[in-house]
């Protein structure tokens, strides 16, 4: 999760978002997602927002339920 969260920190810094949506089976456990928020406070520059973490309601079948509306014949493409 430090990893993660020191990542989500630069990406913070940059682009300044709200929220942090993450996905998948790793962020569902708590000390993963307390180890994720506690490094992207610390590497937000101070004065900026840090983002809030939410987990995806999709939970781990957020890749597979994307990848799925993507390949779509009537999804837009960018």
């Amino acid at each position: 999760g430090t990893a993660l969260g020191m990542a989500l920190g630069g990406v913070a810094n940059l682009l300044e978002p709200e929220v942090v949506v993450l996905a998948g089976e790793s962020p569902m456990h708590e000390t993963y997602r307390a180890a994720t928020a506690a490094a992207l406070r610390s590497e937000v520059i101070p004065g900026n927002a840090v983002p809030e973490i939410r987990l995806s309601a999709l939970g781990a079948d957020a890749q597979v339920v994307g990848a799925a509306l993507a390949a779509r014949p009537d999804a837009k493409t960018g």
